[in-house]
């Protein structure tokens, strides 16, 4: 619950009122935190959701370029011929969709999915402008380059090419329990003593 929520259900307890006044006075808070925490709004209602996660995807969006601008200007100054671009999730997910990969958040595998996913899309029909023999498509009708041959496909037959998996067996690699095994996981080394041993929740293995 918001401190909204909690202090303007009690009775004999700190008024909402009082949380406010000291909230807006505090010189130790930033303007955000002062605005999460006196916000008045139901976080229960999905259109409040909603705009929360938008607020995520923006600040997420805003890292993911700076980090490309980092990354282009540092090969550019080193004349490296690499180029550089971002991913969209929404992308990965379309591909994980065609190619039938559900995401489990259970444990950390589906980080090392989609690191997989976004280095197997730049191998993808898609982009290859010039060896891509599906690029001939028009009106329902593309030459294969490779073969020559005439051939008619509906929209969805087209995506189905051009988003196939670059590479054989690369879909069931991914699924497969031995592909799951094998991935090992580092963990931050928590060094710190006097830790809680009960009601805690552990981000961190030592």
């Amino acid at each position: 619950r918001t401190p909204f929520q909690a202090l303007d259900s009690m009775d004999d307890a700190w008024s909402y009122r009082e949380f406010k006044s000291y909230v807006k006075e505090s010189k130790l808070l930033g303007n955000k935190k002062k605005e999460y925490l006196l916000t008045e709004e139901d976080i229960s209602k999905i259109e409040v959701k909603q705009k929360f996660i938008e607020r995520n995807l923006i600040d997420t969006r805003y890292s993911s370029r700076v980090v490309l601008n980092a990354l282009q200007d540092f090969y550019k100054a080193h004349k490296f011929d690499t180029t550089i671009s971002v991913v969209r999730g929404q992308f990965t997910s379309q591909l994980r969709r065609k190619w039938g990969l559900e995401k489990s958040r259970e444990t950390y595998h589906h980080h090392a999915v989609d690191a997989l996913i976004i280095a197997a899309s730049s191998q993808l029909r898609l982009w290859k402008k010039q060896n891509n023999p599906l690029i001939a498509y028009k009106e329902g009708q593309f030459v294969d380059s490779e073969t020559g041959e005439i051939i008619s496909l509906s929209d969805d037959e087209y995506k189905e090419l051009v988003f196939k998996a670059p590479y054989d067996h690369f879909v069931d690699t991914l699924s497969s329990k031995t592909f799951e095994d094998s991935i090992l996981f580092s963990y931050q080394v928590d060094s710190k003593f006097n830790r809680k041993i009960s009601d805690a929740t552990i981000y961190a293995t030592r």
